[in-house]
């Protein structure tokens, strides 16, 4: 099969990805002068230890739960907010790698998708017949298109986590760990004004793009395929010619969700074809998503004291010089255990 990955509108549509992806880097500084004001936020995260960034999320550290444990309950006992903020900043730096990934998975599945059907419009009335073919590259387009889907609202609920973070920062309580929570795009509706504006993820009413992208993405992970065996039809036209292959996309309604009758909602008579609509979807998607950064970033200036104070600096600085030599004690007495515990075995 023929295929058109190399076109200008792919190009275009990947670049658009990758900027938005760009966009998300600002943030990373935004919210560590946010969490960590009026201390230099550089000084605290370069003299922070690896166990609170990688401990229970990275195979760079081998530390075990219990502990991780330990070192956070004996800086919770300090009742000093610094080794908690450092362990927030790093939970909540997590979220925005994973906005990062989830983009950079997007455009891998768009290359995928469109290395086996052409990014062409298709003039139904050109079309004689068409053979369906519903073998490895029907299923491999549609897993690639459905993994988009599913990175795009995914990318909405990490959002949200980070929005509903937000909110509550003011009032969080730094002199414990506390457990940070992940929300779902459509479960979550107390949202601030900042993230609300035209065209952004929570405007009011619903964004049809973001009703599409849930409806689509809820579809595939809850109820199954949107056809008994995903196929791409070859169309030629009424000289035995061949057309540009294209896959099938069920009706849908203005508002984003399936146009159904009962049990049924897979219909297609309007004649559409995913790979004409995949790329202006993701498109617009990226448009509502870079918005919605925009706001973002907004909220956290808003929360964020303005310039350093090098005298509270200098006191984390001390706090964070104890709490390596008390972290270095507990990890070497835990791990002098566990050898003797495997010793023993």
């Amino acid at each position: 099969m023929m295929a058109s990955n190399g076109n200008s509108r792919l190009k275009d549509c990947i670049q658009r990805i990758e900027d938005v992806a760009e966009a998300v880097v600002p943030l990373y500084r935004d919210m560590q002068e946010m969490i960590f004001a009026p201390v230099d936020s550089e000084v605290v995260l370069d003299m922070a230890q690896l166990w609170m960034a990688d401990g229970g999320r990275s195979a760079e550290s081998a530390i075990s739960a219990i502990t991780f444990e330990k070192l956070v309950r004996a800086t919770e006992a300090k009742k000093n907010p610094t080794v908690n903020k450092i362990l927030y900043w790093n939970d909540v730096e997590a979220w925005l790698n994973a906005v990062q990934d989830r983009l950079v998975s997007t455009i891998w599945m768009l290359e995928e998708f469109y290395s086996s059907l052409p990014n062409e419009k298709i003039s139904d009335e050109l079309i004689d017949t068409a053979i369906l073919s519903s073998g490895e590259d029907g299923h491999k387009c549609y897993v690639a298109a459905n993994t988009i889907f599913i990175n795009l609202a995914s990318v909405f609920d990490i959002l949200t986590g980070i929005v509903s973070e937000l909110e509550k920062f003011p009032k969080r309580d730094f002199t414990t760990y506390q457990k940070i929570k992940s929300q779902k795009y459509n479960q979550y509706d107390h949202v601030m004004p900042e993230v609300k504006q035209p065209g952004m993820l929570y405007a009011e009413p619903e964004l049809p793009i973001v009703r599409k992208i849930e409806t689509l993405r809820n579809e595939y992970v809850h109820s199954g395929p949107w056809d008994r065996s995903p196929s791409i039809y070859l169309p030629r036209d009424a000289d035995r010619n061949p057309m540009p292959a294209f896959m099938m996309m069920p009706d849908m309604t203005e508002t984003g969700t399936f146009v159904t009758v009962r049990n049924r909602n897979k219909f297609y008579s309007e004649s559409k074809k995913l790979n004409e609509e995949l790329i202006p979807m993701v498109e617009e998607t990226m448009d509502v998503v870079e918005k919605t950064l925009g706001g973002i970033r907004i909220v956290i200036a808003g929360q964020t004291a303005e310039g350093t104070n090098q005298i509270e600096t200098k006191k984390t600085m001390e706090v964070l010089r104890e709490v390596a030599k008390e972290s270095v004690e507990i990890i070497k007495k835990d791990w002098e255990k566990r050898q003797e515990l495997k010793g023993k075995k």
